[in-house]
């Protein structure tokens, strides 16, 4: 049986956090086998070294069907087994299916995930100018320059949904 403390103790980087018991008799029952929760644990941490190593701004784009081809299983198995899963990393705890984000293509061909976009966004905001803060636009611009291809309303997406104020809004007058 599964201990309640740690779920699942795969490797330094990764430990399931507690679980809802009910949750952890569903595993035990092999609702979810232990093995295809260790395999998409390993397909991750394969897939997201450079996160594990670096942080969020060097998460990679990664889906499930990747993973479920890795495991030669189908997508909606691997997605009940990391379903209401909590990793702890040495950046923090994280979902486990906060590793499976979307991307965008770069000017040199490779992915870069939509949380990393995100929070590169969030380090440019946090550190603007307050008198003259970045617009959707210019944070287009500045991703160009740093090889990310993304339009201004896809900016403008991202910066809603972390809940960031347009430039206009954002803007503090000095005085």
């Amino acid at each position: 049986l599964i201990s309640s403390e740690y779920v699942l103790n795969f490797c330094p980087l990764i430990a399931i956090q507690k679980m809802h018991p009910q949750e952890l008799h569903r595993i035990n029952q092999g609702f979810i086998p232990m093995s295809i929760l260790r395999g998409a644990l390993q397909s991750i941490v394969e897939e997201q070294q450079a996160f594990f190593d670096g942080g969020i701004a060097y998460l990679k784009p990664l889906n499930l069907k990747t993973v479920a081809a890795r495991l030669g299983l189908h997508e909606s198995t691997v997605s009940r087994a990391v379903q209401n899963k909590v990793v702890r990393t040495p950046h923090g705890l994280f979902e486990l299916k906060f590793f499976f984000s979307s991307g965008l293509s770069t000017y040199e061909g490779e992915g870069a995930s939509s949380e990393r976009i995100k929070f590169i966004i969030r380090q440019w905001i946090e550190d603007e100018d307050k008198g003259a803060p970045l617009s959707d636009q210019g944070i287009t611009d500045l991703l160009a320059a740093e090889g990310i291809r993304i339009s201004r309303r896809t900016v403008m997406k991202y910066r809603e949904e972390m809940g960031v104020l347009s430039s206009r809004l954002r803007k503090q007058i000095k005085m």
